[in-house]
């Protein structure tokens, strides 16, 4: 493997983990936590909106590392880091789990 292969992939992981850390707690720190007795409308609007807000920071994250390239000269593609972003965003959105979980639940018992 070229090392600067290595170190471009190395660079991007660091930059996706952080990036994504960073978006997912802001996210996860200004939605409405979760709450059992929520109204299933409640919980449906909150998700919409906290996949919206996600969708958006991962497209800005996107933008940033992209910009990053250009400004330290790496000669790679973007490796994939829609994966680092994922599983940071799984790790710091536990309210948002809870609140699907808890939708799921309702719509399996009321059918």
């Amino acid at each position: 493997m070229d090392k600067q292969i290595f170190y471009g992939i190395v660079f991007y992981s660091v930059c996706y983990v952080l990036l994504s850390l960073i978006f997912g707690i802001i996210i996860e720190y200004f939605f409405p936590k979760f709450h059992k007795t929520k109204k299933s409308i409640l919980i449906l609007l909150e998700i919409i909106l906290q996949t919206i807000t996600i969708i958006l920071a991962i497209y800005i994250i996107e933008i940033i590392t992209t910009n990053i390239k250009g400004v330290v000269n790496l000669k790679m593609s973007n490796y994939g880091g829609s994966h680092i972003i994922g599983l940071v965003f799984i790790a710091t959105q536990s309210n948002y789990i809870k609140k699907l979980k808890k939708l799921e639940h309702r719509i399996i018992q009321s059918i």
